[in-house]
């Protein structure tokens, strides 16, 4: 499947998309570590998974959110919660080994 990244989604929505994941039946696989303190502050990320498809979340409070995913599905959460999709130059999730260099941050879910 080929993936696309959506960036500049603005914190409110971001945090939305979370939620709607979460009602939606996706599995949080991976979660930034709550317990380091700039959790939600500085940093944030996300990977969830539904069969055979996995989302990356991102978000700082610089560049704000950016999701990465197939199209299909960043489109159809971006109807779902009437936001517009831009695919820019991403600040995280194009880097292949991104979760690899923030795994010791990272709470992997079961």
């Amino acid at each position: 499947m080929e993936t696309k990244i959506a960036t500049n989604i603005e914190t409110d929505t971001f945090y939305s998309i979370i939620s709607l994941l979460k009602t939606d039946h996706w599995h949080m696989d991976i979660e930034y570590d709550h317990r380091l303190i700039d959790k939600g502050i500085d940093f944030d990320f996300y990977q969830f998974s539904k069969d055979e498809e996995h989302l990356l979340l991102a978000w700082n409070n610089w560049t704000e959110g950016e999701i990465k995913g197939t199209e299909k599905t960043i489109s159809e959460i971006a109807r779902q919660l009437n936001f517009i999709c831009y695919f820019g130059e991403p600040e995280y999730l194009h880097r292949q080994d991104f979760v690899e260099e923030i795994k010791n941050t990272l709470t992997f879910i079961k």
